[in-house]
């Protein structure tokens, strides 16, 4: 059983590593979205609330109590994080109707996001989670714009690499490997979002796929 976990963890980085965008289905997402292409930053998850099997809930930072037995089935966490559009070093073009050449066609895009999700561990699989949840994002980057806010719809799903290997260490649950497409209901505007009057890119809602490393808090707020 260790092994067959061991090499579904494998399978799974392999399935969700990077590949050249116009050669995968991912590169398909990404076109779904209007700011540009998101991929890495700094992201911190915590969580606030637990369930387990025999249906206690507590406080996940407090001290598990001696009636509170079995692996968490279900959390309430809080992420927080920093990203842009800059870990594209290609910085492709924002707007397809404006021109690959035209400078101001490839603007700095940076996100500040924070939200609350509930997170789902998979029965057989408890290093896996899927989820959803709600929150805020605030974008802003470089001068050609001013920041702005939009309230998104985020659909997770994170596995533990590390616990398919060190299932009792606790601390092998703080990294976490992270897919995520954030529903944006208000979507993007080119002239009034992003101050590109000459073009008519205007999308409600949006989809802004992401991926990515997660530090998860959990082993050091649970004891």
């Amino acid at each position: 059983m260790n092994r067959l976990r061991s090499l579904l963890a494998v399978a799974v980085l392999v399935l969700l590593s990077p590949r050249p965008a116009q050669a995968s289905i991912w590169g398909e997402l990404e076109k779904l979205s209007g700011p540009g292409r998101f991929d890495g930053g700094d992201i911190l998850s915590a969580p606030l609330f637990c369930a387990w099997h025999d249906g206690f809930r507590f406080l996940c930072h407090r001290k598990l109590p001696e009636d509170g037995k079995g692996d968490v089935t279900s959390r309430i966490v809080v992420k927080w994080s920093r990203f842009s559009n800059d870990n594209d070093k290609d910085r492709k073009k924002q707007f397809d109707d404006l021109p690959f050449n035209d400078p101001t066609n490839h603007p700095l895009v940076t996100i500040d996001s924070l939200a609350f999700l509930y997170k789902w561990r998979i029965p057989g699989v408890p290093q896996a989670e899927v989820g959803a949840g709600a929150g805020f994002w605030g974008v802003g980057g470089d001068a050609s714009f001013r920041p702005f806010k939009r309230f998104i719809v985020p659909l997770n799903a994170s596995v533990a690499p590390l616990e398919f290997f060190w299932k009792k260490n606790r601390w092998a649950g703080i990294l976490r490997f992270d897919v995520e497409l954030t529903w944006v209901p208000d979507g993007f505007n080119a002239a009034g979002d992003f101050a590109r009057p000459n073009s008519t890119f205007n999308k409600a809602p949006d989809f802004v796929p992401r991926r990515t490393f997660v530090i998860d808090l959990a082993p050091l707020l649970m004891r």
